[in-house]
C-alpha cells in the first residue's frame, strides 16, 4: 500500500464521518450532487464513445459504397474531368506565355533600326 492509497482511505473515512454528522437534508443534497457529477462524467464518456462509434460506422459504410461499380465509374469520370481541367489550365498558361513572348519580340522588331532605312 502506498501513500496515495492511505490518503484516499483517510479522506474517505473523514468524508463519511462528516456526512453522517450532517442533517438529513444536507446529506441528501451532497449525495444528489455526487450522483449528478458521476452521471455527468459517465454521460460525457458515453457520448464520446457513441460519436466515435457512429463515425466509424459512417466511414465503413462510405468505404463499402465507394466500392460499388457505379460509384467507381463516377469516381473515374470525376478524376478524368479534374485532370482535363488541370491540363486545360496548363495549356492556357503556355499559350499566354507564348503570346506575350511574341508581343515582346514584335515590339522589339518594330523598334529596331534596319540597315535599309
Amino acid at each position: 500500500m502506498d501513500t496515495k492509497d492511505i490518503q484516499f482511505m483517510i479522506t474517505k473515512e473523514l468524508a463519511s464521518k462528516v456526512v453522517s454528522a450532517l442533517p438529513d437534508e444536507q446529506k441528501n443534497m451532497i449525495i444528489a450532487d455526487a450522483v449528478r457529477d458521476i452521471l455527468a462524467r459517465e454521460t460525457m464518456s458515453s457520448d464520446y464513445k457513441i460519436s466515435v462509434m457512429l463515425r466509424d460506422y459512417a466511414l465503413d459504410y462510405a468505404r463499402e459504397y465507394a466500392q460499388t461499380p457505379e460509384i467507381q465509374e463516377e469516381l473515374r469520370k470525376q478524376a478524368h474531368k479534374a485532370v482535363d481541367d488541370v491540363l486545360q489550365g496548363i495549356l492556357k498558361n503556355i499559350g499566354r506565355a507564348i503570346e506575350n513572348d511574341i508581343k515582346n519580340n514584335y515590339t522589339r522588331i518594330l523598334s529596331e533600326k534596319h540597315y535599309g532605312e
